[in-house]
């Protein structure tokens, strides 16, 4: 019984309460945050047992909704829970991206001033004369110089223009327009703007004579030739005029107009269209009008809907990233990036105008590798950029961004000396603390008599604080460029406002040129001042310590910090008698390439150090080589938090050279093959690189022989005898041998 009374917490939004099992389930955040008209009340019904509550709790808290399943059996609450938690799926989607949330006093209002604007500048245009060539350009202009104006208005989030059409428009209702100082205002005032923007955009259409749909007159005659009605006669329009006055005064309970009251009644100069057609007192007389010349169009959403559908991305959208897509010319910075990490993190492609074909592993695998880049992009170019939409940024603005990127500190963001809130205040505080760093150092120089200017400007040179490498900066740069292009390719934008995002190959190379270029070298003879640290000499913390192991074996072996610190037990294999280490890729871990896997000999001074007998004395054949790695939070992988060790051992003992890091350890080994003049295919298979020509593509199945490798890679210097085996045994045995080798030779 115990079991069955908790088996409802593995089911969503299902409670087992003491009159029974219950479904709760609060309402999405962003499906609160537009419902601002809607007022939540506990309701309980006589049965204290029962009751269905949408309340809410507490201010600041999600609403909920909960309902009593009237039941205390699991399987039929289990089926209940399950349909209500699809079906407020589908609701919630389609409240947030579908549903307006505006008060209908505001969508009247809203309604009657677009109608009064456009029937206005119709009239205006129909009573007016003929005018000259020249006063219907400079009509024009003066529109488009309005349009330009309301669009300033808008950015600068300056309602004012606003303020008195509305007042004009509530007035001829009868509306009280709410208090300026109120939430409810400003939104009315940013609704209105966006009306009087698109009404400018009508009004400059219809002055070049160019209309959306064609005259309601027009479509209503085609229609009628269309069908082959008969023309009716004067008196039955008159009959059929008649009935829909007569019925609509029924409607709103006035007395029904005589035929003297009909035969008066006057169309106004501002009105709709006669509606006779489409009335039902009109429908025994004239068939329903199907209008063909001009079809019902869909809605930016449906549009939206269909977009994503056909780039198979509907599925894998939020509620959230649905609202923010629908606001098409209005999305800020913020939401894109948001809606660009959300569909990389799904597995998504860079080509947004094909279908895609998302994949969870994928995503998580950009997410790992990339995501972090992504979210300090995201971070600089929202704390940059002007608040507003993106349709409306400028190139001027982009470009002085992307200036302002480039003087951002290097270590911007870490510690409290490079907090980076607000990116131009710590570029501004990074300015002045290096020009006095500068100054003074300057200024020590020349009191203690120094005269050679180079020294001095070389001196200045080590005070200021470095800013982001070019490559960085590029990153960060070409980011917003890949979020602009995603924008476009799904229709949400007509340009990318992010074009100017881009770097050539020669302006790359120019920026390149102004820093200095640090590029990864070999190890040279200060490997032999590393190995000189304590760990190479009997002072590691285990026999498996990945600080003694890990360097030697990029040494001398050469493959990635990654594929060393993911092997295990079972991967020490043994062939024509060589012993090797299998690099494969397994559940959980992280390979390149394909090509990543292949079998790598053991080099001979790994062997005396003792690696074969540190597999063996693994658990099982599926245990780590190196148990104490851990995986980093950002990656989820080992080498992740083995190179912040390995870096932080180099500084502590002082053995820390810029360039020398782990990945130069198998840039070392590259080397040694090529000073021995190992064949390239030979080279290639040792480092899990490509295959440079179709004969080791295709014509080489079976690989390159162990035995064949191994005559090579054992070529790589390395004199065991420098460093201290951490294995106990395995040192006590060369100790011994060693004294009998001097024995004989004494």
């Amino acid at each position: 019984m115990s079991n069955t009374r908790g088996n409802h917490k593995r089911i969503p939004h299902l409670e087992l309460r003491p009159q029974g099992y219950v479904w709760r389930r609060r309402l999405p955040k962003s499906l609160c945050e537009i419902v601002e008209a809607v007022e939540f009340r506990s309701r309980r019904s006589t049965n204290t047992n029962d009751f269905c509550a949408l309340r809410r709790f507490q201010i600041g808290l999600n609403p909920q909704v909960c309902f009593s399943l009237r039941t205390r059996a699991f399987p039929i609450a289990e089926g209940l829970a399950r349909r209500l938690s699809n079906l407020s799926d589908k609701i919630f989607l389609y409240a947030i991206t579908t549903m307006s949330h505006l008060p209908t006093t505001t969508q009247r209002l809203l309604n009657e001033l677009v109608l009064f604007e456009i029937e206005a500048a119709d009239y205006a245009h129909a009573v007016a004369g003929p005018r000259s060539l020249e006063a219907a350009l400079a009509e024009q202009k003066r529109e488009q110089a309005y349009h330009a104006t309301l669009q300033q208005a808008y950015f600068l989030r300056d309602h004012s223009a606003a303020e008195h059409p509305l007042r004009v428009v509530a007035e001829r209702l009868g509306i009280a327009l709410p208090d300026a100082s109120t939430p409810a205002a400003r939104v009315l005032a940013q609704q209105a703007m966006r009306v009087l923007m698109n009404v400018s955009e009508e009004r400059l259409r219809r002055g070049r004579g160019e209309f959306s749909q064609p005259s309601p007159y027009f479509a209503r005659a085609v229609s009628r030739e269309a069908m082959g009605e008969v023309e009716l006669r004067p008196s039955d329009r008159q009959n059929i005029h008649l009935k829909f006055h007569c019925n609509r005064d029924r409607r709103e309970g006035a007395k029904p107009t005589s035929i003297s009251t009909c035969d008066r009644v006057e169309q106004p100069a501002l009105s709709h269209p006669p509606l006779e057609a489409h009335t039902p007192s009109a429908e025994a007389h004239t068939p329903p009008v199907k209008t063909q010349a001009s079809p019902v169009e869909d809605t930016p959403m449906q549009k939206l809907r269909t977009t994503l559908k056909e780039r198979n991305l509907l599925n894998i959208c939020s509620p959230k990233l649905l609202a923010a897509l629908s606001k098409f010319d209005a999305i800020e910075a913020h939401e894109a990036f948001d809606a660009f990490i959300e569909l990389k993190s799904a597995g998504c492609a860079d080509d947004w105008e094909k279908p895609q074909k998302p994949d969870a592993e994928v995503g998580k695998q950009w997410k790992n590798s990339t995501g972090g880049t992504l979210n300090t992009s995201k971070k600089m170019w929202c704390n940059l950029l002007p608040a507003g939409p993106l349709i409306a940024l400028q190139h001027d603005t982009v470009g002085e961004v992307i200036n302002t990127i480039r003087r951002i500190p290097k270590l911007h963001g870490k510690g409290k000396k490079y907090d980076s809130t607000c990116y131009r205040a710590l570029i501004e505080q990074v300015d002045v603390r290096s020009a006095k760093a500068m100054d003074a150092v300057e200024r020590t120089m020349r009191r203690a008599g120094c005269t050679n200017e180079v020294a001095i400007e070389d001196a200045r040179r080590e005070k200021a604080e470095p800013r982001l490498r070019v490559g960085t900066f590029i990153s960060r740069v070409r980011k917003a460029n890949q979020v602009g292009r995603m924008l476009v390719g799904l229709g949400i934008l007509p340009r990318n406002p992010f074009a100017l995002c881009t770097f050539s190959n020669k302006e790359e190379a120019r920026l390149r040129k102004t820093e200095e270029r640090v590029t990864r070298q070999p190890w040279d003879d200060r490997f032999y001042e590393f190995t000189a640290t304590p760990v190479f000499q009997g002072e590691a913390s285990t026999e498996a310590d990945p600080l003694f192991w890990l360097p030697l074996i990029a040494y001398t072996m050469g493959p990635r910090c990654e594929e060393i610190a993911q092997a295990r037990a079972g991967d020490v294999q043994k062939d024509k008698d060589i012993w090797y280490l299998q690099i494969k890729q397994a559940d959980g871990d992280h390979l390149k390439s394909e090509r990543a896997t292949r079998k790598i000999p053991i080099h001979p001074a790994l062997i005396e150090l003792g690696f074969l007998e540190l597999a063996r004395q693994a658990p099982t054949p599926t245990s780590r080589l190196f148990p104490t790695l851990t995986r980093g939070a950002t990656k989820g992988k080992f080498a992740e938090n083995f190179t912040k060790a390995f870096h932080y051992y180099r500084e502590k003992h002082e053995v820390y050279w810029h360039g020398l890091d782990f990945h130069a350890l198998r840039t070392s080994f590259h080397h040694h093959l090529q000073d021995v003049s190992t064949p390239g295919s030979h080279r290639r298979m040792l480092m899990g690189h490509e295959p440079l020509d179709e004969g080791e593509r295709a014509y080489a199945q079976k690989g390159i022989s162990i035995r064949s490798l191994y005559g090579w890679l054992r070529q790589v210097p390395f004199d065991a005898s420098q460093v201290t085996s951490p294995i106990a045994s395995v040192e006590a045995s060369r100790v011994k041998n060693n004294n009998m080798l001097r024995v004989v030779a004494s």
